[in-house]
Formats: structure tokens, sequence, C-alpha cells
């Protein structure tokens, strides 16, 4: 695809709450086939979840001819001060998604950019996130390296009463099975 000129990347404002919340769930029920609530109930719940987590879920937004196509999460962890380091600022990108018709625009780039740019400004100590398998030299080539002190467990939704397994033919499935 050719790339898109006029790529404009913001923090999310409320206006584009539903945008972000049918994007996502275009994402999770149509590409990844997890049903769940339906489009109505996740815009509320969405709605409600992003506004009492705003302080430390950064949404960042990508439009193109003044639709948002793609979005992200920069997340902040405050770690606990040391005497060396009395800020210990991280953050996670999580939940990066450029819809179909965008991918391999420039698009994607220009968010991720955007948010390490703001994670820099904020003097964060270092960002993780966990790609898809597909996506893997996306982010190597915007810097990101597989770290050799990283850990995960997985799964833990048992002891919150949802499933974090991953839909079979899932690219996370392969990639996080090692």
């Amino acid at each position: 695809m050719a790339a898109d000129a006029d790529v404009t990347v913001r923090h999310a404002t409320s206006d584009d709450l539903i945008a972000v919340a049918d994007l996502r769930y275009a994402w999770q029920v149509d590409e990844w086939n997890r049903p769940g609530m339906d489009r109505e109930a996740f815009r509320s719940h969405f709605a409600a979840w992003i506004s009492s987590h705003t302080e430390a879920n950064q949404c960042f937004v990508a439009e193109v001819t003044q639709s948002v196509v793609a979005f992200g999460f920069l997340c902040t962890v405050d770690g606990p001060p040391s005497p060396a380091e009395p800020a210990r600022t991280s953050g996670i990108l999580q939940s990066i998604f450029v819809t179909p018709a965008h991918r391999s625009s420039g698009v994607g780039g220009a968010l991720v950019s955007a948010m390490i740019a703001e994670a820099e400004a904020q003097h964060f100590r270092y960002l993780t996130l966990h790609p898809s398998a597909a996506s893997v030299t996306f982010y190597e080539r915007l810097g990101f390296a597989a770290g050799a002190n990283v850990l995960e467990r997985r799964p833990l939704g048992a002891s919150n009463g949802t499933s974090s397994a991953l839909p079979s033919g899932s690219p996370l499935k392969e990639h996080h099975a090692h």
C-alpha cells in the first residue's frame, strides 16, 4: 500500500471514544473472533473504563483524512524510588491497532513513534510491549529488541473470572509458546 501522506497522530479526546471503542471492538470480534458483549454495551463499558484510567493510560489516535484509523495506549508504570533513582517511570505500549486498509502505509510507524516521543519527553526509563509474531520486525525497526531479563506468567485469567487464553490460530500463541 502507498504511504499515507497526511497522517495526524495526537492524544485522543473524549470525542474519539466511540471511534476507538468501535475499532477495538472490530479488532477483537471481527479479526480475532473473540465475541463478548455487544457493540453498544462495549462502547459504554469502554467509555467508563477510559474515563477512570486516563492518568496511567494515555490513548493516542492516528487520523487520515480526519478519520481515526489507528489507536494505541501508552501505559505508565511508576516504580518505587531508589536512592539512586528517585523517579523510576517506565511504560508499556498496549492495544496498538491499525485498520487493515491502513497497514503498511506508515500509519503504525507514525503512531508508535509519537508514543515513543511522549515516553522520552516524560523521561521513561524504558518501554515494553507484547507484539504479535507478525509485528516483531516492525517494532525492531523502531528500536525495540528482545529483553534478556523479561519473564511473563500466563495465564492469570483464572483468578479474575476471565480467560486469558489466546484464540486458536493466534500469532501470539506461537510467539508466546517459547
